[in-house]
């Protein structure tokens, strides 16, 4: 019986020591399980923050272009204003020679002086334009 008891034993010992290697490695498992979800959430904000960064970045980028695309069409209207009063000025000017009511020279200087008002308005600091006054 002794030896009964002593197989008993072993065999309850060998279970016991399979269990606490199986928990062993169950506990070993759950921690690079763990470290592995660690590593890959990290992975994932460091993802977010790059693309909340991008997010960031296309909108100051798309912000900036519809200023400077603003900015454009008010300077196309404006340029387009100023080609249409040029070209009235001219067709004036084109039409009272044609009417002899003034002369070739006449005509002549009031183009040279149309020509330096819309010169002086875009580059006003230049030396010439800064004693000159617009004619009307």
């Amino acid at each position: 019986m002794s030896s009964l008891i002593r197989n008993i034993l072993i065999g309850a010992l060998a279970v016991l020591l399979g269990l606490v290697c199986t928990m062993g490695m169950i506990a070993h498992m759950k921690s690079e399980a763990l470290a592995k979800l660690k590593a890959d959430k990290a992975l994932v904000d460091q993802q977010v923050l790059e693309l909340q960064t991008s997010v960031k970045t296309q909108q100051v980028v798309a912000k900036t272009t519809d200023v400077v695309v603003t900015k454009a069409a008010e300077e196309t209207a404006k340029t387009t204003t100023k080609v249409v009063e040029a070209n009235k000025k001219v067709d004036k000017i084109t039409k009272q020679v044609a009417d002899e009511k003034i002369s070739t020279a006449d005509a002549d200087a009031a183009y040279l002086d149309s020509m330096w008002d819309t010169y002086c308005e875009a580059q006003p600091a230049v030396d010439r334009c800064t004693s000159r006054q617009p004619t009307p």
